[in-house]
């Protein structure tokens, strides 16, 4: 038997992260009551930052720019750990509910 026969090998892939909130998604969205504060953005992609770290893995984060807006130190951390930033809209709206004046709107905030 060859040297490292079984043995498990890595294969190079990328990985790409949506970056939103609990609150962003499109089912979730309507549900949400006014002013809930709540936000777990944070601490989910700290966890995938620590793991990414520890195995030497990089990675393209698509972070919504509303995410950006209300934190935009995690923006920061995670370009300091050398991960691709990447714009992910504003606000998670599809497309298909906008009329032409909300999509420029939406473009022209991101």
């Amino acid at each position: 038997m060859s040297p490292g026969a079984g043995a498990a090998t890595l294969q190079a892939g990328t990985i790409g992260v949506d970056v939103e909130d609990w609150f962003h998604p499109e089912l979730v969205r309507p549900h949400v009551p006014p002013g809930d504060a709540r936000t777990i953005v944070e601490r989910g992609t700290d966890l995938l930052l620590e793991t990414f770290a520890r195995h030497g893995v990089r990675s393209t984060f698509f972070i919504l720019g509303d995410v950006a807006r209300r934190h935009p130190g995690l923006v920061r951390r995670i370009a300091g750990e050398g991960h691709e930033i990447a714009c992910h809209g504003m606000t998670d709206r599809p497309l298909w509910s906008l009329d032409r004046e909300s999509f420029r709107a939406e473009l022209g905030r991101v």
